[in-house]
């Protein structure tokens, strides 16, 4: 997730969504935003869109594909300089949905790949999960991220679930079954990052990244970053 030094943040992440064509291109669009956070949402509307080129992307030759569905979510942080005069701003945005970026008011939401709080069981659970963590005020800052990995590799499968298998109409019945949990774990797809980024009220950064080494579900790699946002 990039992060500018204004303290705006912004980054894509993919909807699921079959490939039709076996070279059909990833979404691997990112951008910063040193704006101010009024203007968010109409600069985050005009940079995907001009990155996604109406949606379709030149393959080889005349070849052309349906981009891929994908949200941004750009975060404006205010930091201690300005944090009185603007509050944080969070937007979301994406080529499926809404046609025009939604600010989100302060509360907990949940993404997994699908529109912004589809109801699958996994994200229900994950939510859950995540708002008991992070109103136990007893945590260490090492020991709410401790949790919150725990939360983002828990295995539980939570299937059968109607909306998830409706969407993924095409998958086969045991990728169907290995994507309903939290961390997926499938032959030759799954989880495989995992990145914690908590920010305080005096704009300090704790950003830590999880993530497989070899493709080895038994070997893992965990890299913390402190740093303050600056005005």
């Amino acid at each position: 997730m990039p992060r500018s030094g204004s303290g705006h943040w912004g980054s894509p992440s993919p909807t699921a969504q079959l490939a039709q064509h076996p070279d059909q291109p990833n979404c691997q669009v990112s951008i910063n935003f040193p704006i101010s956070s009024d203007k968010i949402p109409s600069v985050l509307k005009k940079s995907i869109n001009s990155a996604c080129r109406s949606q379709h992307h030149v393959l080889k030759g005349d070849a052309m594909f349906p981009f891929p569905g994908f949200y941004c979510i750009p975060v404006f942080v205010g930091v201690p300089a300005d944090v009185r005069a603007k509050q944080d701003t969070v937007c979301y945005y994406g080529n499926r949905g809404s046609s025009e970026p939604i600010r989100l008011n302060p509360g907990i939401y949940g993404l997994s790949n699908s529109l912004l709080d589809t109801p699958w069981k996994k994200l229900l659970k994950g939510k859950q999960l995540f708002t008991s963590i992070v109103n136990d005020q007893s945590l260490s800052c090492d020991g709410l991220v401790q949790e919150l990995l725990n939360v983002l590799n828990n295995e539980e499968l939570n299937t059968p679930d109607p909306i998830q298998e409706k969407q993924g109409d095409g998958y086969s019945k045991s990728l169907i079954q290995a994507l309903s949990a939290v961390c997926v774990r499938s032959p030759h797809y799954g989880t495989r990052t995992n990145t914690i980024i908590l920010i305080d009220a005096e704009g300090n950064v704790t950003f830590t990244e999880r993530t497989m080494l070899d493709f080895d579900t038994s070997k893992w790699s965990t890299n913390s970053f402190q740093f303050n946002l600056q005005a």
